[in-house]
């Protein structure tokens, strides 16, 4: 293990990967086991290459780095449309995409019947529905949304984010290790001087996420 990590993705470290698989990037990940990540769980992964948002059901299967950023579930539609959630029945009656499984999905369901609710394999492919207009809105990791709808060089700076449009709670993204593992304490050292030597700061600063860090 070393210190490299070097960059965020939408979701948090793109370098994250870097530091337990080398040069496997983090958005190469496959992370169908994001809800209960059966894989790690069944001790076939050591940790897994994507960080991802902590729930019960992976603390209880999975070893957990440290806290490092702060997430919440937001809702995102077309820039030319956004006018029209400043009713808040508005949502009760819209398609929205999530991404099958995840907390996305939980809030969707909070607000809307399961006929308006559109499954995506990835929290990317719930912005492509909105974008095609197959959705109305996405549910996703505000994080997540933050960074791609404000990529000037993306189509998704054509999505915006509706500010308390949904009534949820602040989730922490951690990283995830085999029950067991002692990975976890090695990582949270490594984040930790991170921390100390402005490294985290730094990188947060560069991609505008020095808001919601942890710590």
């Amino acid at each position: 293990i070393d210190s490299n990590f070097d960059e965020y993705d939408g979701t948090g470290w793109d370098g994250g990967a870097t530091v337990l698989y080398g040069d496997t990037p983090a958005s190469d990940s496959d992370w169908s086991c994001r809800p209960n990540a059966p894989p790690i769980a069944a001790k076939v992964l050591e940790t897994s290459k994507t960080p991802g948002p902590v729930n019960r059901e992976r603390a209880k299967e999975m070893a957990m780095s440290d806290y490092y950023m702060i997430n919440k579930q937001v809702l995102v539609v077309k820039k030319d449309n956004a006018a029209d959630y400043a009713d808040p029945e508005k949502i009760k009656s819209v398609k929205i995409a999530v991404e099958s499984g995840s907390a996305g999905e939980d809030a969707a369901l909070a607000v809307t019947d399961e006929k308006n609710v559109v499954s995506a394999e990835l929290q990317l492919d719930a912005l492509l529905e909105v974008l095609a207009s197959t959705a109305d809105a996405a549910i996703i990791d505000g994080v997540m949304a933050a960074y791609l709808t404000n990529k000037a060089d993306s189509d998704f700076n054509k999505l915006v984010i509706v500010e308390g449009a949904l009534d949820v709670e602040d989730e922490y993204y951690s990283i995830a290790f085999r029950k067991g593992s002692d990975l976890a304490v090695s990582v949270n050292d490594i984040i930790k001087g991170m921390k100390a030597d402005g490294t985290v700061k730094k990188i947060a600063d560069k991609y505008g996420l020095a808001d919601v860090l942890v710590g």
